[in-house]
């Protein structure tokens, strides 16, 4: 039963904690989502109890409300709801070695009210970092997906450290630049692909000394990603260490009123040794599978080889929630035509910023990979027709409206996306079979786009200006 009750809890928190790919949910809607899932995630009975609790459940875990509960407390009652609320039966054991000798009881008498509500911080803040790290240990040991890895390790970061941005890089082949493979936070898709060099502001100092580096100058970090560092105080990096290699920096940019504190810096350094371990042993199994073929090289997005290694443990999960699965191909508009105009050397970096920008607009359960060439292919679990075709038109808004200008004197890179969409399992159920039909129907929107462009007419004036001739 304990188990069960681990389990709606740590989707509750889930749920109503903020993503990179989500807002939070509100107290009411993460219990709704529970329930539909009860008798087939979760257990009824604890499902029920907490729709029965959720009031209370939310009073108490705001900010605050427990520690004002001691404080309001009669002398006589302040120490039954210290114990009551100490539901893991630590006491003081977290702050306090084994060996230390027991504490006098006091009688009751004045009380400073502060020391009471400093007690429950230290000891529910204590309980849930224990609770955090072990599971970040526990999951990472059963993993080998980076995806995964770096998932779980920023969800989990959040809960322990109030941080505004969280950015994890890895380093790339060579050793001279890393990517940032991860982003949450705020200006997470602006983050998502930035290159940093070994030695180049916080996060490149971190790698080049394999040491945590601390500034209160967030120009130093941010400024180098040509983001407004006004909201921002300051920047912690912590180098991922696996013996004498530096395998990337997880860096933490603090909102404007806050700080790194020694607790950060204690529970950041244990995060990364684990994380540290999880992405090389992540890496052995990558060139264990085949080489360095799960993970494109340019785009540092997955292969194709990887989209049919978890195709069928997506299918089964569609099978089991009764929920489709979207397939969407995709390709640049005459991209042959653009690398002949400005070069390959700037055509390939328009394909890693296009593959950024694709990137920042899927959900977290998307799985994006690069085919060949300038064709890419998306999984859009729970997704059917309608919410593919959405994210379809996003998908070309965004890159239709992308031109990258690497120099004042040269030509602007700029190109179109067509896209093409199939369903699980109404297409077929076979990947080869999904990927055709969303080829077949790319190539139908190809043409239907090139069409309108031929058709439109040279000069439209849309709009009639006040005052002017249209």
């Amino acid at each position: 039963m304990g188990a069960r009750i681990l389990a709606v809890a740590d989707a509750f928190e889930a749920l109503t904690a903020d993503r990179s790919y989500r807002a939070r949910m509100t107290p009411a809607d993460a219990a709704a989502l529970i329930e539909a899932w009860s008798g087939i995630q979760f257990d009824p009975a604890v499902v029920v109890a907490l729709k029965e609790n959720l009031d209370e459940l939310v009073r108490v875990g705001e900010s605050g409300t427990a520690d004002r509960a001691l404080l309001d407390a009669p002398p006589g009652d302040a120490d039954r709801l210290a114990s009551a609320m100490d539901v893991g039966g630590f006491g003081d054991a977290l702050h306090q070695s084994i060996e230390a000798p027991p504490v006098k009881a006091i009688e009751p008498g004045p009380r400073t009210p502060p020391v009471a509500g400093a007690l429950v911080r230290d000891t529910y803040g204590a309980q849930r970092e224990v609770y955090a790290l072990y599971e970040i240990a526990r999951t990472l040991g059963s993993t080998l997906r980076l995806n995964e890895v770096l998932d779980l390790v920023v969800s989990r970061i959040a809960q322990l450290i109030p941080f505004r941005t969280c950015v994890v890089y890895l380093m790339l082949p060579g050793g001279a630049e890393m990517a940032a493979r991860f982003a949450s936070g705020a200006n997470a898709a602006a983050l998502r692909g930035r290159r940093v060099r070994v030695g180049e502001g916080i996060t490149g100092w971190a790698a080049a000394h394999r040491s945590s580096r601390f500034s209160g100058n967030p120009d130093l970090e941010m400024g180098g990603a040509h983001l407004d560092s006004a909201g921002y105080g300051t920047v912690a990096a912590f180098p991922l260490c696996h013996g004498e290699e530096v395998l990337g920096v997880i860096t933490l940019a603090y909102p404007k009123s806050g700080a790194c504190s020694d607790d950060d810096v204690r529970v950041m350094e244990i995060i990364s040794r684990l994380a540290a371990g999880a992405v090389h042993d992540g890496r052995l199994a990558s060139v264990a599978a085949g080489g360095e073929s799960l993970t494109d090289p340019l785009t540092h997005l997955p292969t194709e080889r990887f989209l049919r290694q978890v195709f069928e443990q997506e299918t089964l999960r569609s099978q089991q929630s009764g929920q489709p699965l979207a397939v969407v191909a995709m390709d640049l508009d005459d991209f042959g035509a653009l690398n002949l105009r400005v070069g390959q050397e700037t055509g390939d970096r328009f394909l890693v910023e296009v593959a950024r920008v694709l990137r920042s607009h899927l959900r977290g359960p998307d799985i994006m990979v690069r085919l060949e060439g300038d064709a890419f292919a998306a999984i859009l679990p729970g997704s059917g027709f309608a919410a593919a075709a959405l994210l379809a038109e996003r998908l070309q808004q965004a890159v239709d409206g992308y031109t990258l200008r690497t120099s004042p004197e040269a030509a602007p890179a700029r190109s179109g996306l067509s896209v093409g969409i199939s369903i699980y399992p109404l297409d077929g159920e076979r990947l080869e079979d999904l990927l055709e039909r969303a080829h077949l129907n790319r190539l139908r929107n190809k043409q239907a786009r090139k069409a309108a462009r031929a058709s439109a007419p040279e000069n439209v004036l849309p709009f009639k200006s006040p005052g002017r001739p249209a």
